[in-house]
């Protein structure tokens, strides 16, 4: 009974989390269009008592960029929302497999659709506060007979640190290519060095030691000797291939916004693309908000606005945020109804040990 009890609890925070995720990108959209109506009111008034021919002029092609800017569904490129969408879908697949051959490493047999069918189910817990929640999700769906939840937490967080190491130094190295601002450029390099240099294997056996003792037990012989170069090598490969994944999704969903100021778009729009997506997921998720509600936004706008403009890099955020969520709630929820059935037995162990709290 507490079981169902613990499991409908957290249902029921995953639940409110996306609600709030999907209220809140709906609130800024609606924000950002009454700006530009706003700002399209203001130059109405202007023409009307214009009398300059090439002042009007300049007004009707402020007025026209606006309208442009205006985030209306029909303007919106629906064929690239979809490639972006199967892109990211794509991109839950590399983290997924490395957090399988984590598990591995750490001397636990889990099956491969098993560790991904988990890894994915986690991600509905980033939009509930604190992110504790993607353990729980994870681990509650991984823990088993094959699968202790001890290894299975300490597997987690081996997988989370690495990804957002990867995109942390990701971002910085775009961002030192494109050259972009000196405080930018410091900040991003900084990110890079402080979220790289804790992906060497001593100091992932000793944040694992650490782990084992405060949480699990000394007792629960938890073997990090897996926590080698060649795991941390691997999974930098693996993330190296997802942020390329989602940098690729972003890219296309700016150029799916309305009124981005851009003919044609390059590898360096690509770089900046992947660069700033990467940069607006770190500092979300360090900042422990939902989803990194508002703190993604602010990131793509000072990121993307010199170039594509402030409304449609704001536009092509809240989208990404919509995007991103459709897809994690899709697959999760496809994967949660077609989850395989186990035996009260085979589950007593994964009820009754080392469930993480959060």
């Amino acid at each position: 009974m507490l079981l169902r009890i613990a499991k409908f609890a957290i249902a029921l925070a995953v639940v409110v989390g996306l609600a709030h995720t999907i209220r809140s990108a709906a609130g800024e959209l609606a924000e950002h269009r009454d700006r530009i109506r706003g700002e399209i009111a203001d130059l109405d008034q202007q023409l009307e008592s214009a009398t300059d021919p090439a002042a009007r002029a300049d007004l009707q092609a402020k007025r026209e960029r606006w309208v442009s800017q205006q985030p209306r569904l029909a303007a919106i490129d629906w064929w690239r929302v979809a490639a972006a969408a199967a892109v990211y879908l794509a991109s839950l697949f590399p983290a997924a497999l490395f957090f399988h051959q984590v598990l591995r490493h750490m001397k636990q047999h889990p099956r491969l659709g098993d560790a991904v069918r988990a890894h994915i189910l986690g991600h509905m817990g980033k939009y509930v506060p604190g992110k504790a929640m993607v353990v729980v999700l994870r681990t509650g769906a991984i823990a088993g007979p094959n699968v202790r939840a001890g290894v299975a937490v300490v597997a987690a967080f081996i997988e989370t640190l690495l990804m957002m190491a990867v995109g942390g130094t990701v971002a910085g190295v775009f961002v030192v290519c494109l050259r972009m601002p000196t405080g930018i450029t410091l900040l991003a390099i900084g990110l890079a060095a402080c979220a790289a240099v804790p992906t060497l294997p001593s100091l992932f056996r000793f944040v694992v030691r650490k782990i084992s003792e405060s949480r699990f037990g000394s007792d629960k012989g938890l073997d990090d000797a897996g926590i080698d170069w060649r795991l941390i090598g691997c999974g930098w490969g693996w993330m190296l291939l997802m942020w390329t994944a989602i940098g690729w999704s972003f890219a296309l969903l700016i150029q799916a916004t309305p009124g981005a100021m851009v003919d044609a778009f390059t590898w360096q729009d690509y770089m900046l693309a992947t660069a700033a997506i990467a940069l607006a997921m770190v500092a979300g998720f360090i900042s422990l908000l939902p989803g990194g509600a508002g703190v993604r936004e602010l990131v793509l706008s000072t990121l993307l606005a010199p170039r594509f403009g402030l409304v449609p890099a704001l536009v092509a955020a809240i989208l990404a945020r919509l995007v991103f969520l459709a897809v994690e709630v899709g697959i999760g929820g496809l994967l949660w109804t077609t989850r395989g059935r186990t035996t009260p037995g085979d589950r007593s162990r994964c009820d009754t040990e080392d469930l993480p709290t959060g």
